[in-house]
């Protein structure tokens, strides 16, 4: 059987997927990928409690207490 490299031996169940290790090119920009699908998918979920956060953030801060800016719980919630 011929395989993916062209030659007859080998797996022929490595010939038929296409196997073969990963560069770190194609390791970093399918991480990068898989990253920014997950921050598509999960941010907007997150809409109503980022919302009520900053709500919560402008209270205090009429009440002059200091509380993270939301910025900075959006940050926490895509690193978390």
């Amino acid at each position: 059987m011929v395989t993916a490299s062209g030659s007859m031996n080998g797996d022929p169940m490595d010939a038929m997927a296409g196997v073969k290790p990963w560069t770190a090119t194609e390791f970093g920009l399918t991480f990068a990928m898989w990253a920014l699908m997950m921050v598509a998918m999960m941010v907007p979920t997150a809409a109503p409690m980022t919302l009520m956060y900053a709500a919560v953030a402008r209270k205090v801060a009429a009440q002059h207490n200091q509380l993270a800016p939301t910025f900075v719980f959006v940050t926490g919630y895509i690193t978390i």
